[in-house]
């Protein structure tokens, strides 16, 4: 089920949205999905997210959505999500960015774009001296025993549509999620926000402990 938690802010002027949806273990292939899936969802002002939500519907200041790999080779990773709205848009802006996550539009257009965006990075970005020392080693923590990027560029040239949308559809749509809000619910109705799920409020004590 969807749990919301929320922490009633008198004095916040927007509301601040965290979407948290836990994913699975995933297969090396699956890693490099799912850089193209924030690169067509969520990650910049490109992204159908951003576009959706704040470029086309005024619902948002700011909007992404991402999928976080795991660092590890067994790890499982997990969706999180963030909106930055005024207050009494909240449950507009919600709905909105829900309905994206399990109902992901379909764009060829946007595909293409965002596979270009990811093979012009791999063209152009190199590991300056201080950085190898850290790559190499997260690459030892998935398994890999050599440069896995000329592998990930041939990969990501053959890439479909198809597998994106099978990459959403088995990581990230349907699955249960966490909500996290602050805002002044004098102006949020908190019968609305019982429509996405069971809403618990929180208070500062339970945030943090001393």
């Amino acid at each position: 089920k969807n749990t919301i938690y929320f922490y009633n802010d008198k004095k916040a002027v927007q509301s601040q949205i965290h979407i948290l949806v836990p994913g699975s273990k995933m297969e090396l292939k699956d890693r490099l999905t799912s850089r193209t899936f924030n690169k067509y969802f969520g990650s910049g002002m490109s992204a159908l997210v951003f576009q959706e939500i704040r470029e086309f519907r005024s619902l948002a200041y700011s909007a992404y959505g991402i999928y976080q790999v795991p660092w590890y080779l067994d790890g499982e990773g997990y969706f999180r999500g963030y909106i930055g709205t005024q207050t009494d848009k909240t449950v507009d802006a919600l709905t909105a960015f829900l309905d994206l996550i399990d109902n992901m539009p379909r764009s060829s257009e946007r595909f293409e774009e965002s596979v270009n965006s990811l093979l012009n990075r791999y063209r152009t970005a190199k590991l300056n001296f201080r950085e190898v020392i850290g790559a190499v080693r997260s690459w030892e923590r998935l398994g890999f025993e050599t440069d896995p990027r000329r592998e990930r560029f041939q990969q990501l040239q053959d890439a479909s549509l198809e597998e994106l949308l099978a990459f959403q559809q088995e990581h990230v749509q349907n699955r249960p999620k966490l909500i996290s809000i602050v805002g002044d619910l004098s102006i949020i109705d908190a019968n609305e926000l019982e429509q996405f799920g069971t809403v618990e409020e929180v208070q500062v004590d339970q945030l943090f402990v001393e």
